[in-house]
């Protein structure tokens, strides 16, 4: 059975939503669709069931999910295990550097080394041409860095998204435009300040904007009835799903995410394959979530890890 397929259904257990689930996976919906489908013909049972708001799993689908994250972990542990022993017989050392501001690559080495203790790694420092001038050097990024002999992935997204009160005035909408956003008394984290920058290129006022340290201030000012909440949503998932004072809105036209992107030599580079495993974990992407969301970790720690969008024009302001 394909692996990929069993990382669908595991993502749009947690998502309940196709079109959430197919964000996450960097796919579109009818793929989504489809590799449900799949399994659902090659097992011979229906696996979801499609709810008033949200998708709901049935027992053969509750199953199949236990069991699908139970392999996708294990092929998890294989791909560490084996990189690991690939660094080990290379000998070869990580040198690393971030573009991104505040302590965040070294809270992450700290993880790193605690998976591959026995692979030599290198914190660098300085200007991008020279982190790039020997061609040995990863480099994590808001974004993907246009470097020759150089490629970049994509290893961590959370898209950002409005919550409000349900006592607000807007949560009897479905949707908002960017534009009635913008009226709006918006919470965000220090790291969402760009949202302010974006709205300024399209003649928008954003006066009211209001950043703070921690995503638990931003989520109380939202539910007390204050404003509105722009925040990851991964870090606040459960928490809203389980706190009926709070509910998502749509906001038409706009869509703004944080983004990490590794950079590394195309040559072969077993230190950078170790590195992108650990990236790509599902331990370590939680452990980043959580990261991101603390108030611990220094208000720097991501302002430059985030991308804001619209639909009118694409903004990068990392």
């Amino acid at each position: 059975m394909n692996l990929d397929y069993l990382k669908t259904l595991v993502v749009v257990a947690e998502c309940r939503n196709l079109t959430e689930a197919a964000e996450r996976l960097g796919v579109s919906q009818p793929a989504v669709t489809k590799q449900i489908k799949v399994l659902e013909e090659r097992l011979n049972t229906r696996l979801l069931i499609r709810g008033k708001k949200n998708l709901e799993l049935t027992e053969a689908g509750i199953l199949l999910e236990l069991y699908g994250r139970e392999l996708l972990q294990l092929w998890e542990k294989a791909q560490l295990d084996l990189c690991k022993l690939s660094c080990q017989q290379a000998k070869q050392r990580l040198r690393i550097a971030s573009m991104i501001k505040g302590p965040f690559l070294t809270w992450l080495l700290e993880n790193f080394k605690k998976i591959y203790p026995r692979v030599p790694v290198e914190q660098v420092e300085g200007s991008l041409d020279f982190l790039t001038a020997s061609k040995d050097i990863l480099v994590i990024s808001a974004e993907r860095l246009k470097i020759p002999e150089y490629t970049g992935e994509a290893v961590y997204r959370d898209k950002l998204v409005l919550l409000t009160a349900k006592k607000h005035p807007l949560a009897s909408l479905k949707t908002i435009n960017f534009y009635e956003l913008a009226r709006q008394r918006i919470f965000t984290l220090k790291a969402s300040y760009p949202f302010a920058m974006v709205a300024g290129k399209h003649n928008i006022n954003c006066s009211q904007v209001i950043t703070l340290d921690s995503l638990d201030a931003v989520l109380t000012a939202a539910r007390t009835g204050q404003g509105v909440a722009l925040v990851p949503k991964r870090v606040t998932l459960a928490y809203y799903q389980a706190n009926m004072l709070l509910q998502e809105l749509k906001v038409i036209g706009f869509q703004g995410e944080y983004q990490l992107w590794a950079n590394y030599p195309e040559r072969e580079f077993a230190a950078a394959a170790s590195f992108m495993a650990f990236l790509k974990n599902s331990l370590t992407q939680e452990k980043i979530a959580a990261y991101f969301a603390s108030s611990d970790q220094g208000s720097e720690r991501i302002q430059t890890g985030v991308q804001m969008l619209t639909r009118e024009k694409s903004s990068s302001i990392c």
